[in-house]
């Protein structure tokens, strides 16, 4: 059983913008900033590893749900590979796999726990801001349909950086069609119940039955190479959400970013770590310049 999630935003240009030192103040925290939690993210990587990725690590097998997928989404398109876990996935694309998508670039995407979080999230932050940008993604249901997918609220960017945060919250005709009734839309829903409903929903089994059987429980970790200015558009987003700073590190109870400066062309993403649902035994594998280890509850 497989669910697979494909998300990607591209946000277009606004005419006009905050200034660059007001985009680096940070806010108090959201009200709602523990509904908010890390969802997925995508990375761009060479095509040679991008064929192999899955074919050469069979660890993959055991470890997470991973699927190719082809998606369209009316006036957008993209293609990646997914490796779904329990309360998060990854989604990967090489070159040209999403429109602007270049070697190197990724993307952190949040999501709420709780209908009509984006809704407070926006105006907590568009205090007659023109940067802060709110979309509604549309989903293609064939014969030229469509279906409101999810709605996404970001600040913009005016450098082009090419680290991408984001929030996201599924629709109710969305949400409806997993299989959640209106008195389930009002309280907390994770990411592993959605994706249990929803397989479940789609397949035509009992709601247990869709159980997530693989290692993947989740992502813990994130180490990171960042500009000064992809650091302080970033921070903005992770002070929002109730993380806190030290020791070159961004902390909540359900994540840590660690970071290092570096004036480079872009940012880097160095590493993932990930929470296994059981122990196991020690063992590495590498494909292009992708290393997978693991060991214990941990790869």
């Amino acid at each position: 059983m497989k669910e697979v999630l494909v998300i990607i935003i591209i946000f277009g240009t606004c005419l006009a913008c905050h200034t660059k030192q007001e985009l680096e103040e940070a806010k108090a925290p959201f009200e709602y900033a523990e509904n908010i939690k890390f969802n997925h993210l995508y990375v761009v990587i060479d095509d040679s590893t991008y064929k192999y990725l899955f074919d050469s690590i069979p660890f993959f097998r055991e470890f997470a749900y991973v699927e190719e997928a082809d998606v369209d989404a009316g006036k957008e398109s993209w293609s990646g590979k997914y490796i779904s876990g329990n309360q998060d996935y990854l989604e990967i694309f090489k070159p040209g796999g999403a429109e602007g998508a270049e070697l190197g670039d990724f993307g952190i995407a949040f999501m709420p726990n709780k209908m009509g979080t984006v809704d407070s999230l926006y105006s907590f932050l568009d205090t007659g801001a023109d940067c802060i940008r709110r979309k509604v993604q549309t989903m293609a249901m064939g014969e030229g349909k469509t279906i409101p997918w999810f709605y996404a609220v970001a600040i913009y960017d005016p450098d082009s950086l090419a680290i991408t945060p984001w929030v996201m919250e599924y629709t109710d005709t969305f949400m409806r069609m997993a299989g959640f009734t209106e008195e389930d839309l009002a309280r907390e829903i994770s990411h592993a119940e959605y994706t249990q409903r929803s397989v479940a929903t789609r397949n035509n089994l009992p709601f247990d039955s869709a159980n997530y059987r693989r290692l993947y429980e989740r992502v813990a970790a994130l180490t990171l190479e960042l500009s000064s200015a992809e650091y302080n558009y970033f921070r903005k987003y992770l002070e929002t959400f109730g993380f806190t700073e030290s020791d070159s590190a961004f902390t909540r109870p359900d994540l840590v970013i660690y970071y290092q400066l570096n004036e480079g062309r872009h940012a880097i993403l160095y590493q993932i770590d990930f929470e296994l649902r059981k122990e196991v035994e020690e063992q590495s594998y590498a494909v292009g310049k992708i290393k997978v280890s693991a060991t214990g509850r941990s790869a």
